[in-house]
């Protein structure tokens, strides 16, 4: 998202903003491209720090879904992030659109153990919850 180095001066709305422009910038440029061939990827940043820039999903959700991409791919794992799946429940995703959260972290150095992992319990919930 470019929020934390970027776009980190700005405020919640002039980002919103500058956000709406790529959005539509990107859907200009996929015209000609069926929205099943293209992906789009929600990036906060494979960076060891606090993400204290870091937008809520409850803020972006729906301008997200107005791009083209019909596969929606997005960190879910890392600390700070582990709660999104709430805000894209409510935000209710298209059924044209395949939701794909990542759930491992890769900037830990822990090995999560497969049964109690938040990875897991964020997938089941995400899942459960962008399906119901």
């Amino acid at each position: 998202m470019g929020r934390h180095n970027k776009y980190k001066a700005l405020s919640d709305e002039e980002f919103l903003k500058r956000a709406e422009v790529l959005v539509e910038v990107l859907n200009h440029a996929l015209r000609d491209v069926p929205a099943e061939r293209a992906r789009i990827h929600l990036c906060w940043g494979n960076y060891e720090g606090p993400h204290t820039f870091d937008i809520d999903v409850e803020k972006i959700a729906d301008l997200v879904l107005r791009a083209k991409p019909g596969t929606i791919l997005c960190e879910a794992a890392n600390p700070r992030h582990g709660h999104d799946w709430a805000g894209w429940a409510a935000a209710k995703i298209p059924e044209d659109k395949v939701f794909a959260p990542g759930v491992i972290d890769t900037t830990t150095n822990f090995v999560e153990h497969p049964g109690s992992s938040p990875s897991a319990s964020c997938t089941t919930r995400t899942s459960s919850a962008v399906s119901a």
